[in-house]
């Protein structure tokens, strides 16, 4: 405990004297802000006590709160339950939405760092897993995880290559569902669940590789399989091939000029207004408008 807390102390110390160079504390994409951040730290000597119901924003376009804490505690209320945060503990919190973070009386001070994120499908994903895993997990200072989010609040404040920035932002996301799900589910044989699964998917994507393929592949019934892998993964096997899939077209969609129909053929839908049906529901773009807000 003594070695992480030490490392979150050095880690505030950088990203303060950063914060005091960089003045600027927003990145945005053209004329729209996609993220603020913030490091600072709380005393007694005033009062420090935030609800997600009064920290403004449209219940229409909520924006995420993504806190670090890396010294001293504070408190964060969800779910009906109050919790007491200590270095590596971490709440995400969709706003506007019913929940509290304060500095305790008990508490002589608290030091944290913390990014707002606008972009609407990292809300809307993270809402999901929040929904599933809660709001408040603890991050080791030498996780994956941790590493990404410095490289998020890190980013010089004049960075032009937007691509590359939203880049950053959806891996940052993927590792903090990668993260939550580990908490869930033993990591060695959740990861061998889905690898095995999404290689069976790519090497069968244009004839959509299905939940029968891969219980037949496995030596296993339907049934059986599909209890096996929503028990490892937390995901259902069906949820897990149509992801691969639609991970796969995205990929197309960003990196070729393929037309609509031969990426949908070719990713096993048949035809582009199949896909189009799935892949908003998925993404919340049409495949046309994620082409666009990518390139």
């Amino acid at each position: 405990m003594k070695n992480e807390q030490t490392a979150y102390r050095e880690i505030y110390s950088r990203l303060a004297r950063q914060q005091s160079h960089r003045g600027e504390s927003r990145l945005q994409f053209d004329t729209e802000w996609v993220l603020t951040r913030g490091v600072e730290t709380r005393d007694g000597r005033e009062e420090y006590n935030w609800h997600g119901l009064n920290r403004g924003g449209d219940p229409a376009h909520p924006y995420l709160i993504f806190q670090f804490t890396l010294d001293g505690n504070g408190g964060f209320e969800h779910g009906g339950k109050t919790y007491r945060l200590e270095a590596g503990d971490v709440f995400a919190a969709v706003t506007p939405s019913d929940y509290r973070y304060f500095l305790p009386k008990s508490s002589p001070s608290w030091s944290f760092f913390w990014l707002s994120i606008y972009h609407p499908y990292i809300v809307s994903r993270f809402a999901q897993q929040v929904a599933q895993t809660g709001a408040l997990v603890h991050v080791p200072p030498d996780s994956r995880l941790f590493t990404r989010t410095l490289e998020i609040w890190e980013q010089p404040s004049g960075t032009r290559d937007s691509l590359g920035y939203e880049q950053l932002l959806f891996d940052w996301m993927f590792e903090y569902e990668r993260f939550c799900h580990s908490l869930l589910h033993p990591h060695d044989e959740r990861e061998r669940w889905l690898q095995d699964a999404r290689q069976a998917v790519l090497d069968d994507l244009q004839s959509a590789c299905s939940v029968d393929k891969l219980a037949t592949k496995a030596g296993l019934s339907r049934t059986h399989y599909s209890h096996l892998f929503k028990s490892a993964t937390g995901v259902s096997p069906a949820a897990w091939v149509q992801q691969v899939r639609l991970e796969e077209v995205a990929r197309r969609l960003t990196n070729t000029d393929d037309k609509l129909q031969k990426i949908a053929g070719e990713a096993g839908y048949g035809d582009a207004n199949h896909l189009c049906k799935v892949f908003r529901r998925y993404f919340h773009l049409s495949p046309n408008q994620f082409r666009r807000q990518m390139k």
